[in-house]
């Protein structure tokens, strides 16, 4: 048996998008691609609520529906997009490159997001204003998304010279 990531691109998203656009990603490491990524963003969204447990039921509605909606607008911009340069296997590509764009995204993010919350926990802001705790999750939820969508939407247009 071989092994399960030897074909996944965590880092290389140019390279993945070129390989899309070639016709040589196939059809079953796309949905892996998709799978990791599944599974990282969905561990994105629980994050900061590890560390602030007690918001209330209407602060997590506001923020899902918030996140709801960027990812809607996000999907819809990023697939327009798509359709405009003609090309085909949208599933295929936004699957495969979702991952490698997030892994990236995350390395960045993530310690920037942990030295935010570090501060604000350390200067008693965070349990202190419930309000600009909740906000500060949505901004950095919709920060994220939007760094995805537009990198998203370049990689998955990509279109090598000649092709």
């Amino acid at each position: 048996m071989t092994n399960w990531f030897s074909d996944v691109y965590f880092f290389r998203v140019e390279s993945l998008a070129e390989k899309l656009s070639a016709g040589v990603v196939s059809d079953y490491q796309a949905p892996k691609h998709f799978l990791l990524f599944t599974i990282i963003f969905s561990f994105s969204y629980e994050f900061p609520y590890v560390i602030y447990p007690e918001s209330s039921f209407s602060d997590g509605l506001i923020s899902s529906l918030a996140s709801a909606s960027i990812h809607a607008v996000g999907i819809i911009w990023v697939f327009q997009r798509f359709q405009k340069g003609g090309q085909q296997e949208f599933f295929k590509r936004y699957a495969a490159l979702s991952f490698p764009i997030s892994v990236c995204i995350m390395l960045f993010f993530l310690p920037a997001a942990l030295l935010l919350l570090s501060v604000m926990n350390s200067t008693g802001s965070w349990n202190n204003n419930p309000v600009l705790s909740e906000a500060l999750v949505v901004l950095l939820e919709s920060a994220y998304a939007v760094i995805f969508y537009r990198w998203l939407s370049s990689a998955i247009t990509f279109n090598k010279a000649g092709a």
